[in-house]
């Protein structure tokens, strides 16, 4: 993650360090289910309240592909 990207972050959440901390925990908790979703991070977790888990595993089941599933 750039110094750009976080500065952007920090921005979004009108410089609330902890809301910047939960964006990007969100942002790489969906890179390491190999998911790379370009959304309004801030707005994804207000639409469930700064849950982190909450708003992966709703990103996970609506964007990701289960492993053992093959595209046709």
């Amino acid at each position: 993650m750039s110094i750009d990207e976080c500065m952007e972050i920090l921005k979004g959440t009108d410089w609330d360090v902890h809301k910047a901390i939960k964006c990007i925990r969100l942002r790489e908790t969906l890179k390491a289910h190999s998911i790379n979703v370009d959304c309004d991070w801030v707005e994804m977790l207000a639409k469930f309240n700064w849950n982190i888990r909450q708003a992966s595993n709703y990103l996970i089941a609506t964007q990701g592909l289960p492993e053992d599933t093959t595209e046709v």
